[in-house]
């Protein structure tokens, strides 16, 4: 029933009162995760274990980045990390096939790559800089980058459909910005996931990065200007 819900919200709150989601100033499917993560967070982030857990993980990464807790950067827990092999979002923990998707948009959508780049880079960045965890800054930016549904966000949210960016910079600026929300959000928030949260704020400023269209005037509405 919590699906059924969170579908609703962002269909009936996110979507339809703007027409479609090309007219939405908001990403209707961050509008839904987020009425889901304030409504029912136990059981949002509540992760099953895997099917082929092989006891690396006690806990979602994101979870344990937020108790401090490290997963030993052995090959099997490397590997279990990339392929999604650990609790986390469904179809936000492989990190191979979300890097894959980022290589599509490279070639087919360069403008969203760009915004998907500039989200992870200063993703990295903080990870670097401001690490959650002792066992060094290689470890925290794959558990970073790995962990909630930072790379899904990055691939999917960020660049949505109805976002037309002015150029390249703009939309790495825009990535960026994001970015920057993402990592506060996870530093000093109380939820164990609020990427959706940091959409949504890049959202209520698009209109800062996006491109503007341009209306053709007729003959008339040229010739009325000019009498006026």
């Amino acid at each position: 029933y919590i699906a059924v819900l969170t579908a609703a919200f962002a269909i009936c709150v996110g979507k339809l009162p703007f027409g479609s989601y090309k007219n939405s100033p908001f990403t209707p499917a961050a509008v839904g995760i987020a009425f889901a993560s304030v409504c029912f967070p136990d059981y949002l982030f509540n992760y099953l274990p895997s099917l082929r857990d092989t006891g690396i993980f006690t806990a979602s990464l994101a979870s344990m980045l937020t108790q401090g807790n490290t997963v030993n950067m052995t090959a099997p827990g490397l590997l279990s990390i990339l392929v999604g092999n650990c609790p986390g979002p469904i179809g936000a923990t492989c990190t191979v096939a979300l890097l894959a998707t980022l290589i599509y948009l490279l070639i087919r959508r360069p403008n969203a790559f760009f915004s998907a780049a500039g989200f992870i880079s200063i993703c990295c960045l903080f990870a670097v800089l401001f690490p959650r965890v002792l066992s060094g800054r290689q470890a925290s930016v794959i558990m970073e980058l790995c962990s909630g549904m930072l790379m899904f966000t990055a691939v999917f949210l960020i660049p949505w459909p109805n976002k037309e960016f002015s150029s390249p910079l703009s939309a790495m600026l825009y990535g960026i910005t994001g970015g920057l929300f993402q990592m506060l959000i996870r530093y000093f928030g109380t939820f164990e996931e609020g990427a959706v949260f940091a959409v949504l704020f890049c959202d209520a400023i698009s209109f800062l990065f996006i491109k503007k269209e341009k209306t053709q005037k007729t003959g008339k509405e040229n010739k009325y200007e000019q009498q006026i």
